[in-house]
């Protein structure tokens, strides 16, 4: 779906959430007033994109006053129905459609997945919940943090619903093995005492519902006992009964996060026939991965009463981190960037932008490069109307026009060379978004791209097929993508039923052999996977055979592409065979973990497979490449030249001439005359602003000083905040080639340098919040005098000593700023003097970062062999080795006698002689 501007965009995401809402409570909210009040838009505008898109079959309206709208692909994901028009009288009409669904979907709708990876969970737990005459008991296991007890509470919601139970019926929860000291505790609690009164147990409490037993791993076997007695006759006897047994119409639910056998053993689970597995996160689809993410940080917005916008950055590392808590961790991780991203933001602001240094610490570590995160950082992200299913929307189009194309060549509108063309150019389009955009890549990526790289090598041989290096490549990543998003493509293909048809006939009359071929390795790709798959994707499979398998009578050469690294030719075989509309070009990638000698059988293979006694053009970009056509000299009848320095512009001049047939001798000669490298130097040109972060106890340091600035800010702007090596700048000051990269506004540090050119603010005069001023002009035309009050006020909260003080260093900085405020009143004492409150601020960060580098064996260069000292250097070290004697005796360490006459250096240079 191609939106033209951003209010477009915006109503149509909210739109969808608003569908999500009502999918789940059957409340209608989304008229043209609602959409005009939400975004501050017009009503005639909000109405006028309402029905474009109703009129695009995008939306649908209920008729009523006011007309409502709803998302229509959602409202047919979500009730499992298809929808043939575009306006229904009422909400009752559309509900009554959907009754069926609605009724086996109650409650358990609120479980994001619960149509994908939850689908056969919820199934069973229906099942079990709905058994006469008082249901099944069910054991619902998996790892920590998936969602155990929130699923046994939707089965109770949902026994309500279904009036299976008492409206008034309650949920006890209870987690077994919590008194491992008392042997009897779990049976008391469960089954009460006799002779008791007001002792009964959960059991009993629990008549009419269910109750939730959680951790049954830890249950005895006295209390298993109980409990399948309990299961099998509906009675059970009270802790020190023997004779009079109790009844109750209690439901079971069990709760583990071990395998079932494990936990209960074959003996239990014999009584127990409903077993549900809810699987990891790790193993969910991405569509429910972008779900939960979206729905807990929309659920964090109605707490707070703000709105959230999450950097692209953000978003995509919460779906694509492995959690060793699932769903639980997940949470916690988004709940905490929400409280950092509350506490940086100005007062009074009515949003919050979370952004990557937000997360937890285990998130945001070992990301990608400064500057491409400051340019995903920029692209944020509104939890309120974003659309989760914006990915299957543009996949589910590309479909959509390869059916349409279909279309067309049934109604005669154009030639069958026209309709394999078209679908061609659209599978390209599709197969770049794929690659290029999403940029799949994970260890299941990479497990079916082995599968089918040995399921397409078995298909070349046994249909004298020709399939280039990286189908394996792309296919995996095809099918891997409509793996994670299952449900909408399911549903799209039962919509699409029939065009479906026509279109695999079309195909399979056409290409009968591509269609064959497709066909039997979809059934081996299935096999070998244990997946499912349709139609469609033999269809796209027989399109591309079709393609790569067009060669033209006459041509006498074929060209295969070799580099190093792990796309290189890849890419410029693909771009070539793009820009001359023909598959002129294969591509044989060499990691550099792969040795020569295999590249070398990779390429006899591809020879000996596809040359057809044609000769063979290699273009290789260097080194022992150059080489590799010495080593097919065994092979028979064929002849194979080989060119260097491959690029896009040498692939399309050699392409462009095996297109005119001519002989390989002339290709070459004519090639290597045309290729001359030139060059040319652009000088100028913007700098981009930069503030440089020093510390002398590194950049890791340096790194969360640039966080606390950046939290500062009251908005985004073009500004790098760098965090840079001390020492390679106090060697190399103006000269140092940052100058040259960036316009750096200033340098601040926690030492000082002596920069000629450029402006140096001591840290300690922010944190002092002293000479501000200099500050404020620096940044004065990126903000307006508002926003350099709301920054300046940041600044006064973000930068107080103890907090910078626990980004600067690794050790516990309180008990550290103790020992140093100890040692500094000693010091002021025994020297008869006072230091001003920047000085003072100075001396702390500096003895602080001084400390931790005498822990951490971190050496700064100062002057090994100092002059002979004068009578008051002298005296001031006596004085600074008796007032920091208990710091270093706490810490271990040494103050050198380089260190003291520093910080000597550094009183005298801010307040006189002492």
């Amino acid at each position: 779906m191609n939106l033209p501007g951003s209010t477009k965009q915006e109503i149509y995401g909210l739109v969808a959430r608003c569908t999500e809402d009502f999918c789940q409570t059957q409340t209608l909210v989304c008229d043209s007033a609602y959409i005009s009040g939400s975004l501050n838009i017009s009503r005639s505008l909000a109405s006028q994109y309402l029905n474009e898109f109703v009129r695009d079959q995008e939306l649908i309206k209920i008729n009523t006053r006011p007309v409502y709208f709803l998302n229509r692909r959602i409202v047919e994901e979500s009730f499992k129905v298809s929808l043939t028009g575009n306006s229904f009288y009422d909400p009752e009409e559309l509900t009554e459609l959907a009754e069926k669904s609605l009724l086996t979907r109650k409650s358990f709708i609120r479980a994001i997945g619960n149509d994908t990876s939850l689908s056969h969970c919820v199934m069973q737990c229906q099942s079990a919940v709905q058994y006469p005459p008082k249901g099944l008991p069910i054991l619902i296991w998996g790892e920590h943090g998936v969602g155990k007890s929130f699923f046994a509470s939707l089965i109770y919601d949902y026994a309500r619903s279904e009036r299976l139970i008492p409206e008034t019926a309650c949920l006890i929860r209870f987690g077994a093995g919590s008194h491992p000291g008392d042997g009897d505790y779990d049976v008391r609690k469960l089954f009460g005492e006799a002779g008791r009164e007001g002792r009964g147990g959960l059991l009993k409490k629990a008549a009419g519902g269910y109750l939730v037993i959680d951790h049954v791993e830890n249950l005895s076997s006295q209390c298993w006992t109980r409990l399948l007695d309990y299961i099998k006759t509906g009675t059970f006897y009270p802790w020190g009964s023997g004779e009079r047994a109790s009844n109750s119409t209690s439901r079971l639910i069990f709760l583990t996060c071990r395998q079932p056998m494990e936990a209960v053993g074959s003996a239990v689970l014999q009584h127990i026939p409903i077993i549900c597995r809810l699987p990891c996160l790790e193993e969910r689809p991405m569509e429910d991965k972008e779900t939960l993410v979206i729905s807990f940080y929309r659920r964090e917005a109605a707490e707070i009463g703000r709105k959230i916008f999450i950097s692209n950055q953000v978003f995509n590392t919460l779906i694509h981190h492995s959690y060793d808590h699932n769903i639980a961790e997940l949470y916690n991780c988004i709940k905490t960037s929400c409280a950092n991203a509350y506490l940086a933001a100005p007062q009074g602001k009515k949003s919050l932008n979370v952004l990557l240094y937000h997360l937890p610490e285990n998130l945001a570590a070992a990301e990608e490069p400064e500057e491409d995160r400051e340019l995903e950082e920029k692209v944020m992200i509104d939890t309120a109307t974003f659309n989760t299913r914006a990915d299957s929307d543009r996949i589910l189009s590309f479909f959509d026009r390869i059916l349409n194309l279909c279309q067309q060549y049934g109604h005669g509108k154009m030639t069958l060379q026209g309709f394999m063309k078209e679908c061609r150019e659209s599978l390209e389009l599709y197969y770049d978004y794929i690659i290029f955009e999403k940029k799949y890549s994970n260890a299941k990526v990479r497990s079916i791209e082995r599968t089918l790289e040995r399921v397409l090598d078995e298909a070349s041989g046994k249909y004298e097929i020709h399939l280039p290096a990286n189908c394996a490549f792309v296919a995996s990543r095809l099918l891997y993508a409509q793996i994670q998003m299952r449900s909408p493509v399911r549903l799209w293909k039962l919509k699409n039923q029939g065009d479906l048809e026509v279109l695999s006939s079309l195909v399979r009359q056409n290409c009968e052999t591509e269609y064959m071929a497709a066909h039997w390795m979809m059934s081996r790709i299935c096999q070998k996977l244990d997946m499912t798959m349709d139609g469609m994707n033999t269809v796209f499979l027989a399109l591309n055979i079709a393609f790569y398998n067009r060669n033209p009578t006459g041509q006498k050469c074929i060209g295969v592409v070799m580099a190093h690294g792990c796309c290189t030719a890849r890419s410029i075989a693909d771009a070539a065979n793009k820009l001359l509309g023909e598959q002129l070009f294969d591509a044989i990638d060499m990691p550099l973990d792969i040795s020569v000698e295999e590249t070398a059988r990779t390429l006899k293979q591809y020879i000996l497979k596809n040359s057809l006694n044609r000769d063979v053009i290699l273009l290789v970009d260097m080194g022992s490449l150059e080489e590799m056509g010495g080593q097919m000299a065994d092979i028979p009848n064929i002849k194979i030249g080989v060119i260097n320095n491959v690029s896009t512009g040498v692939a399309i001049s050699i392409g462009s001439s095996i297109r005119r047939k001519l002989p390989m001798e002339q290709i070459l000669a004519e090639t290597c005359e045309k290729t001359v490298c030139t060059y040319r130097i652009f000088s100028g040109g913007k700098k981009k602003a930069a503030i440089l972060i020093t510390t002398e106890t590194g950049e890791t340091a340096a790194s969360r000083v640039v966080q606390l600035f950046r939290t500062s800010l009251p908005r985004m702007v073009d500004i790098s905040f760098i965090p840079y090596d001390y020492s390679r700048l106090a060697k190399n000051l103006d000269e140092d080639e940052v100058f040259e990269r960036y316009n750096v506004l200033f340098v601040s540090g926690t030492l000082p340098l002596k920069l000629c050119g450029t402006a140096f603010v001591p840290l300690e005069k922010i944190i002092a919040f002293k000479d501000i001023e200099q500050v404020n002009r620096i940044f004065s035309p990126y903000f307006t005098a508002e926003e350099l009050e709301q920054f300046n006020q940041c600044l006064l909260k973000n930068f107080s000593l103890e907090n910078v003080m626990n980004y600067l260093t690794i050790l516990n900085a309180d008990k550290l700023l103790n020992f140093i405020e100890d040692a500094l009143k000693r010091l002021e004492n025994l020297m008869e003097l006072r230091l001003s409150n920047t000085n003072m601020v100075g001396m702390y960060i500096h003895i602080s970062c001084l400390v931790e580098r005498l822990v951490t064996k971190t050496v700064i260069e100062r002057p090994e062999n100092p002059p002979a000292l004068t009578g008051d250097q002298r005296r001031f070290v006596r004085l600074f080795e008796e007032s920091f004697a208990s710091l270093c005796a706490h810490y271990n360490v040494e103050i050198p006698l380089a260190e003291m006459l520093y910080i000597y250096g550094y009183i005298c240079d801010s307040a006189g002689e002492p």
